[in-house]
């Protein structure tokens, strides 16, 4: 009787999950900024990611994806920071980070995706242990936009879309 009640609580949770869906792409938080939108579900492609921002592993590399639908500047990057604070300005987040990339295809066609791409070896080097993951739009006075949180454990990120947030 108990492993058909937890059946039935696991196919009810399941289906509640599924009915909340995804904002349609074209939905936008905070006053329209078109750089900003919900995450996506667990579901979703990309390593649980939303329509903005996914990643992969690649070989002996994690590449982490963000859509063309968000505006950078030539110098921008993504970067690993300490958890637990709600980064705002590139600053505050430069002067902690424990890695950063810039884009490998910045000058790529209109449509295509952003590529960072970040090694093993380069995460291997990080202390394991629970960080943020920052996009910044400009190296030079710029503005964090969007954080999720990550977990380091030896050469392995795991990323928590679900906890993603645009700025």
């Amino acid at each position: 009787m108990k492993k058909v009640f937890i059946a039935f609580l696991v196919l009810a949770m399941t289906i509640s999950l599924i009915g909340c869906g995804t904002k349609p792409a074209n939905e936008t938080q905070n006053g329209g900024n078109p750089n900003s939108a919900a995450a996506g579900s667990d579901s979703t492609p990309n390593g649980g990611a939303s329509d903005q921002v996914g990643f992969s592993k690649d070989g002996e590399s994690v590449v982490f994806k963000v859509s063309s639908k968000i505006k950078l500047n030539e110098n921008s990057w993504l970067g690993i920071v300490p958890a637990g604070t709600e980064y705002k300005n590139e600053a505050d987040a430069d002067e902690v980070d424990v890695f950063w990339a810039y884009p490998e295809n910045f000058n790529k066609k209109a449509d295509e995706d952003y590529i960072f791409r970040v090694d093993a070896v380069s995460i291997e080097n990080i202390e394991d242990g629970n960080y943020s993951m920052v996009l910044c739009d400009n190296d030079d006075e710029g503005v964090v936009i969007l954080q999720f949180p990550i977990v380091i454990k030896g050469t392995n990120i795991t990323a928590d879309f679900s906890k993603l947030k645009f700025n």
